[in-house]
């Protein structure tokens, strides 16, 4: 019996990240108008795919 794994490879929002711990460190170079937002996913995955044996090298 062959089996297959299937990983899914998720980007990291790297800009994000950087441009939070720069604004963590340097709050004053926020202007008035600036509006913090959440962004959308640009994929959103389903529960689903990552239940069941077919996924049993994910951790969780």
């Amino acid at each position: 019996m062959h089996v297959h794994s299937l990983a899914v490879k998720m980007p990291i929002a790297f800009l994000t990240l950087l441009c939070g711990i720069i604004l963590s460190q340097h709050p004053g170079i926020l202007a008035k108008g600036d509006i913090p937002y959440t962004r959308k996913s640009p994929l959103s995955l389903d529960y689903r795919l990552f239940e069941g044996e077919h996924v049993a090298d994910i951790a969780t």
